[in-house]
């Protein structure tokens, strides 16, 4: 058990019977309080804010565990919005009450006690203590073992088309507890406010619950151990996954196990983006291009760097302050090459530098006459505080002991 919720005294091995004074503990709901604080995050349908719920929090938080004790709280529709995609598409995105977040957060701090057990390796998305770099490195090592040949795979809609008693029925190989089972099922069934319509959800778990990615962790985990018994190496981040074998033929064995797995969970494979490749060929996974022997940032992955610093360095928004672009521009910066130094970057990284540059010079030049100024130094950009990849990565990996 993690030092973090030595409280919770769960015992991992054994079935849970009785899990709800655990989840209404108050120094569980005071944590779980704390996580949905500091995510912020929009107004459910009810219009309550994070900051307005915090000004009776005390009150707030006893209310919702006298509910969850008495088995009176019902969860509230979720809010549906549609993001954008990469690829022009929209997806939705169900944004629950910051009460109903709060409840989610303190049954998923029992819950993840429960299953983090349960997960087989294979498995890196939102768990503690493994993350999406660790995924690209068990590809890595499984390249260095000989697995060459690879099954590029994408679920169509798997947050969607869960099944609700399928997944109830998992739970409760684990959870005996009437009760929480009964949070899950009142969390899947909320319905959804759209429009001001309510829509009723026979399917799904919406993206954007704090519960959803243990949900589909706890779903997924049929398919890891259904795949494992059948032999197969597997790398899944929530539901992004590869399969990866030593032949061809063993490749299109493992994408039929795949498909004849996730139909027994009624899910399915999108054949339109699920193929049999090699690293020879060069596949995509979690933002990065695979190859022989090395790994980089996908080539979309490098597509959004640019638009995102084209959407900051926007030339006529010349009445925006110098420090608001540049600020914005370093956190872009930082947080790109965190999760992307883990690869051949170095030319890469040089080459972004320099785009990025000439866009903040254009932006900076737009700002003053351009018969005063035809270029700005590098030394200007350095002192206005404008972040490289190339320092931000040199910077990494000197702090770490590691420079390559």
């Amino acid at each position: 058990m993690t030092e973090r919720f030595a409280y919770l005294n769960v015992d991992r091995e054994r079935p849970y019977y009785s899990l709800l004074n655990k989840v209404v503990l108050a120094e569980n709901l005071r944590d779980a309080w704390a996580r949905v604080k500091a995510n912020r995050g929009a107004p459910g349908v009810d219009g309550v804010t994070v900051e307005r719920f915090e000004e009776h929090l005390e009150e707030n938080l006893t209310e919702l565990s006298r509910a969850l004790r008495q088995g009176t709280y019902r969860p509230s529709p979720v809010r549906r919005v549609w993001i954008p995609k990469a690829d022009g598409k929209q997806r939705p995105l169900g944004i629950p009450t910051v009460r109903d977040r709060v409840a989610q957060q303190a049954a998923l701090n029992v819950l993840e006690e429960c299953f983090e057990r349960t997960f087989l390796p294979c498995s890196y998305g939102y768990r503690r203590g493994v993350s999406a770099i660790d995924a690209l490195d068990r590809i890595s090592a499984l390249y260095g073992q000989g697995y060459r040949h690879v099954v590029d795979a994408d679920i169509r809609g798997c947050f969607d088309h869960i099944e609700h008693e399928k997944l109830v029925e998992v739970v409760h190989q684990k959870v005996v507890d009437g009760s929480v089972l009964n949070l899950v099922r009142w969390w899947l069934k909320s319905g959804v406010l759209e429009g001001g319509v309510l829509h009723d959800t026979e399917e799904g778990t919406p993206q954007g619950g704090v519960i959803s990615p243990l949900l589909c962790n706890i779903y997924l985990s049929v398919f890891d151990e259904g795949m494992r018994c059948r032999g197969y190496e597997v790398v899944r981040y929530a539901d992004d996954f590869v399969v990866l074998t030593r032949t061809g033929e063993e490749a299109e064995g493992a994408r039929e196990a795949a498909e004849e797995e996730l139909e027994e969970l009624g899910l399915e494979v999108n054949r339109d983006k699920t193929k049999v490749t090699t690293f020879g060929k060069g596949f995509d996974f979690l933002g990065y291009r695979f190859y022989k022997h090395h790994r980089s940032p996908s080539p979309r992955s490098r597509e959004r760097f640019k638009e995102k610093v084209r959407s900051l360095t926007v030339r006529h928004w010349t009445h925006q302050p110098e420090r608001i672009m540049i600020r914005g521009l370093n956190r872009l910066v930082i947080g790109w090459c965190n999760y992307f130094k883990h690869g051949k970057v170095t030319k890469l990284f040089a080459a972004l530098d320099g785009w990025t540059a000439t866009r903040v010079r254009a932006y900076l030049e737009g700002r003053k006459s351009r018969l005063a100024i035809l270029r700005i130094p590098k030394a200007e950009l350095t002192r206005l505080g404008l972040v490289r990849l190339e320092e931000c990565a040199w910077w990494g990996a000197h702090r770490s002991g590691v420079f390559s």
